[in-house]
């Protein structure tokens, strides 16, 4: 592997370098993964840690070219899409902007000969993002999804904010997967979505007065008890709307967020109000139960991957990419 490149940040606020890296490998836990695809998130335009020089990057897909001594869910030659935990570990062989990246072998599946490259890496970092807010056990702690779709005792809802989004759009599909009657806000233009991604209603969330939101959600609920509500938008003031909506419906007091809300002064009246990371989930069962989940659903075709569009198809492309929405995609040549 002499011939691994590398978006590299040598500082603060830097635009990327891109050179020659070091060759990667495999601990015992891990894959090595050839990249042929590797997709781009806003984030990653930003210093993620204080250790220089860093490679950033989160999302991949491509060929298993070298595995750990104590894999044994993956071989070489198996096409999969792996979560890169650069921002966890702070170690540039986990960063995605690169040729070979290593992956946690319970971060990373599988993915069936009729999803694209070009489709798969985007979804590991919301898949992970949603993942660690609904199942992590001090966070929604809902039930795990399974393929064909779980049959809750009684009926119980979970709220989505943002449910059109890249995360939010993983945590419908995964909630209803676990059997969850699941309410959504989005854009009127975004509904149809939302619902076909198996959100039992969808609320406007663009209207002017949030109060109108909360109160048309509770209409959706219909006296359903929820879990909590995960605002999967992350917007300035979403978190805010997340914690009114759960004052204002009946059960668990307790909303996630993928904001970081310290220093807002909120007044709290009762809710939980948690910020999640995505990489958590590498530490415990959610990585391995939510990544097999995927790996499954994909395969039975019973998960839908999201829009991309293919932006570059070299490491030198990605810098000038990593603004707006949508999911943006490198093909590595």
């Amino acid at each position: 592997m002499s011939d691994n490149r590398a978006a590299f940040r040598d500082a603060a606020d830097r635009r990327f370098i891109i050179r020659d890296a070091e060759d990667q490998f495999a601990e015992d836990n891990e894959i090595v993964i050839r990249n042929a695809a590797i997709s781009l998130n806003p984030v990653d335009k930003y210093t993620l840690y204080d250790r220089f020089p860093q490679i950033p990057g989160a999302d991949v897909a491509g060929e298993v070219i070298e595995v750990g001594l104590d894999v044994t869910a993956f071989q070489e030659g198996d096409r999969v899409l792996g979560h890169a935990l650069a921002i966890g570990t702070k170690e540039n062989r986990h960063g995605a902007f690169q040729r070979y990246t290593a992956i946690p072998d319970n971060m990373a599946a599988r993915i069936p000969r009729h999803i694209s490259y070009q489709s798969a890496a985007a979804l590991p970092l919301g898949v992970s993002t949603a993942a660690a807010a609904l199942f992590q056990k001090d966070f929604l702690a809902l039930s795990n999804p399974t393929v064909p779709p779980a049959t809750l005792s009684e009926p119980r809802a979970v709220v989505i904010i943002g449910a059109s989004g890249n995360v939010g759009s993983n945590a419908v599909q995964l909630a209803k997967a676990a059997g969850y009657t699941v309410i959504g806000t989005a854009s009127t233009s975004s509904a149809k979505l939302v619902k076909d991604l198996g959100a039992q209603e969808v609320v406007d969330d663009r209207v002017n007065d949030k109060n109108v939101v909360v109160e048309n959600v509770k209409k959706a609920l219909n006296g359903m008890d929820i879990c909590g509500v995960f605002d999967a938008a992350g917007m300035p003031g979403t978190h805010k709307l997340a914690r009114d909506i759960v004052i204002a419906v009946s059960g668990r007091k307790i909303a996630v967020t993928t904001q970081s809300y310290e220093g807002e002064g909120l007044e709290f009246e009762g809710v939980t109000l948690m910020d999640v990371m995505a990489v958590a989930i590498q530490n415990n069962e959610v990585g391995k139960m939510v990544y097999g989940f995927l790996q499954k659903a994909l395969q039975m075709k019973s998960y839908q991957v999201p829009d991309t569009v293919v932006v570059g198809k070299q490491l030198g492309d990605i810098y000038g990419n990593l603004d707006g929405r949508g999911k943006k995609i490198i093909l590595m040549e």
